[in-house]
């Protein structure tokens, strides 16, 4: 990218520009409630549908049908629409030679953590990652708080080399 060139000791990056968290982020991170209200509504016509159950519990689940599918549907999609808010306040960038990372939309959480001493940058995908054509970057330095700050979530396959590779740029202009 343009930005990995030298960086002054001040300079601020703003590294979701140059390496975007995908627009699957949401999905991958819902698709578990998506299953889950699969299932519920599958079970839940199963139910109205079954010969055992007597005529008016029937009746009435069948009544009741409309209002659990539009429940559901509305907490499924205040879900997506809480998780997408949450992709759009993530910030990841660099500080001089920090990598800051800020996550949380009410209450913020802010990690900073210096370049320097990074001993591990890699890639990691999970099957569910793998199935959903995403990666996470991880960032490890020998402070505990590293696990907890320096994960990017949810990037392209291909944005995650990029940013991967423009750390490994800035390590290397601090180290020589």
């Amino acid at each position: 990218m343009e930005q990995a060139g030298r960086i002054g000791y001040h300079e601020v990056v703003d590294l979701r520009e140059s390496f975007p968290i995908s627009w699957k982020y949401s999905f991958r991170k819902n698709i578990g409630w998506l299953v889950f209200f699969c299932s519920l509504i599958s079970a839940y016509l199963a139910l109205c549908l079954s010969s055992y159950v007597p005529g008016d519990i029937s009746r009435a689940l069948w009544i009741l049908q409309p209002y659990v599918f539009k429940v559901s549907g509305a907490i499924l999609l205040f879900k997506l629409i809480l998780t997408e808010l949450y992709r759009l306040t993530l910030y990841y960038g660099t500080e001089g030679f920090r990598l800051v990372v800020s996550r949380g939309i009410i209450l913020k959480q802010r990690g900073s953590l210096p370049l320097l001493p990074i001993t591990e940058i890699y890639i990691q995908r999970s099957w569910l990652d793998l199935m959903c054509g995403l990666c996470n970057v991880n960032v490890y330095t020998p402070m505990d708080q590293t696990r907890q700050f320096a994960r990017i979530e949810c990037l392209a396959p291909r944005v995650a080399e990029e940013l991967q590779h423009f750390l490994n740029d800035i390590l290397t202009t601090q180290v020589f």
